[in-house]
């Protein structure tokens, strides 16, 4: 056991080494200068020079590397290039409304799309069935956007029930959650519907039947168990595309976070705090998705003996 969680936590150092590398690179490969933009059109040329100096963007590309490498290991993400404020300490105060949406979406998600994937699985081939298939593709088809804007014209403009923007209160929060928890929701629907589906085909359950089980104690236990291990596989991917998909969700419900956080700053070419936002992001995703590999251990007792 020990051993697993070293080899899984040298993979995920490596998969955030690679992250970090591979945004920093991107960033001070695309056009356009950052001390031009930040001091203006009508700025001169000895101003834009002074200024490329003192943010250090005037030195050569690996250069910078080196010097934003070991600022990492020194726990130093930068200054921010338009407010000087510590970049550490700017996403750091953004990341907890961006992890509480996340949070409470993939617990919505997780709980619609089990429920409905268990429903579906239960009345296969039924009416019910096939509603619910359509209603998983409907949402499993729908950009986030066009959802969220859906969501405000219904729930907003036209029945005046909640709120569009902000982060003060449960109520505003309610819309941005459901937005991402449908999105979510559909592709776990669909993953367990079909876990369960072939799990009553396999031979064990004839089995267990034989030995006089009820058929809902199969169903719901053993069928279930067994059909939620590719659910909690795929668990660590959602909490990924939920983070990705927070971007859209803080900027269309104008709310605070590290995803509107992060697309103002790329339109400012403030690089520090798009960097360290992104590293905050990566590091959660990596950390979700090594607590869902060693929560296999409980689930799956194949795992565990290894």
């Amino acid at each position: 056991m020990i051993a697993r969680v070293i080899q899984r936590l040298l993979a995920s150092l490596l998969v955030v080494f690679g992250a970090v590398t591979a945004v920093f690179l991107i960033l001070n490969w695309l056009p356009g200068n950052a001390a031009e933009s930040i001091a203006g059109e009508e700025a001169s040329e000895q101003t834009i020079v002074a200024l490329s100096a003192r943010l250090g963007t005037d030195r050569g590309l690996w250069e910078q590397y080196h010097r934003y490498l070991a600022g990492l290991v020194h726990g130093d993400l930068g200054r921010s290039y338009v407010t000087g404020e510590p970049v550490l300490r700017h996403v750091a105060s953004q990341w907890p409304a961006t992890l509480q949406l996340t949070l409470v979406s993939s617990l919505v998600a997780v709980t619609l799309g089990t429920g409905l994937g268990v429903l579906s699985a239960r009345f296969a081939g039924r009416w019910f069935d096939q509603l619910i298939q359509a209603t998983v593709l409907l949402f499993a088809s729908m950009p986030t956007f066009w959802l969220g804007i859906l969501l405000m014209l219904v729930f907003s403009v036209q029945l005046g029930w909640l709120p569009v923007i902000g982060n003060g209160s449960v109520a505003q929060a309610i819309l941005p959650v459901a937005c991402l928890g449908l999105i979510g929701s559909a592709p776990l629907a669909r993953l367990m519907r079909e876990g369960m589906v072939d799990g009553l085909n396999d031979p064990y359950v004839t089995t267990l039947r034989a030995k006089g089980l009820l058929p809902a104690r199969v169903f719901y236990v053993h069928v279930l168990r067994n059909a939620l291990i590719p659910v909690i596989t795929y668990l660590g991917v959602l909490v990924g595309e939920l983070l990705s998909n927070a971007v859209v969700v803080e900027t269309l419900f104008a709310r605070q976070g590290i995803g509107r956080l992060t697309v103002e700053a790329i339109g400012q070419k403030d690089l520090p705090v798009v960097q360290g936002s992104i590293l905050f992001i990566a590091v959660s995703f990596v950390l979700i998705n090594l607590l869902v590999d060693l929560s296999y251990t409980v689930i799956d007792p194949r795992v565990r003996a290894q």
